[in-house]
């Protein structure tokens, strides 16, 4: 375990946050998310010691199975699965800043990329997901994954991880889809959020699996996001690039695909 997720970094902490670090390690709800402000406001050195207590609440071992979905989900479950959203958007946080140490990055995405997946795969099954997944939370795990790929070795992993492309392509689904109030921020991100990998050979079946199982949804899903980038002038170049990119793709230039856009 990288050092930086050891309980030791709390040790530079102040001492009322010391104190909100070690509860919310140990899974206090209500101290956790007063660490995730701290870490969004606070220096980056204060920021990155608040690591472990996220890294605590991402365990593998704590995420549900289909047999308790399937059932009434306890009280502490439900908490575990709070935790985890929090510690999620943390994480985006803390990724991002420029001291963030990315040899950290591989032990982060082992936890982080479970629960990831769980709750994008299972969150129909979860009493109150609708409060706490929609739109935004796709776009922050993202970016987490965005922000974890920068370290080399964790990007090699996430290349070959079944599930990560089915993730991105429902943010980006999500994204072409929101209010008009709401499309600024989205946009700033979204040609981010297009494709982590490509060149991936499992991409494809993944993506569109996704977007709705044929490749007349995908070519659809495509249409839908030019029509949106094409009369944003200020940003037509930039997403043209994305987009662009995924045409000239290998993995792309299908016959069904190529077929499906033409029909439109």
């Amino acid at each position: 375990m990288h050092p930086a997720l050891s309980f030791d970094a709390f040790s530079t902490l102040p001492p009322t946050y010391k104190r909100v670090a070690t509860s919310a390690a140990r899974g206090e709800y209500r101290d956790l998310q007063r660490l995730a402000s701290f870490a969004r406001t606070s220096s980056e050195t204060y920021a990155i010691s608040t690591l472990p207590a996220f890294y605590a609440n991402l365990n593998p071992s704590s995420i549900p199975s289909m047999a308790q979905l399937e059932t009434s989900i306890s009280a502490s479950l439900r908490l575990t699965i709070g935790n985890a959203c929090v510690a999620l958007g943390a994480l985006h946080t803390i990724t991002h800043l420029g001291s963030f140490p990315l040899d950290a990055s591989l032990d982060l995405w082992e936890r982080a990329w479970p629960w990831l997946e769980f709750l994008h795969l299972y969150q129909d099954y979860i009493e109150g997901a609708d409060a706490l997944i929609d739109v935004r939370t796709y776009i922050i795990w993202c970016m987490l994954l965005i922000n974890l790929e920068e370290h080399t070795e964790t990007a090699q992993v996430m290349a070959h991880q079944p599930g990560v492309q089915a993730l991105v392509t429902r943010c980006w689904m999500l994204t072409i889809g929101v209010s008009d109030e709401d499309r600024d921020e989205v946009f700033e991100n979204a040609q981010y959020m297009l494709l982590l990998h490509p060149a991936d050979p499992v991409s494809l079946a993944e993506i569109v699996a996704e977007a709705g199982g044929t490749f007349d949804h995908l070519a659809a899903l495509v249409v839908r996001h030019l029509t949106q980038v094409i009369p944003r002038r200020a940003e037509t170049v930039s997403f043209w690039s994305t987009i662009a990119t995924f045409f000239y793709n290998t993995e792309y230039k299908s016959v069904p695909f190529k077929d499906a856009l033409l029909a439109i």
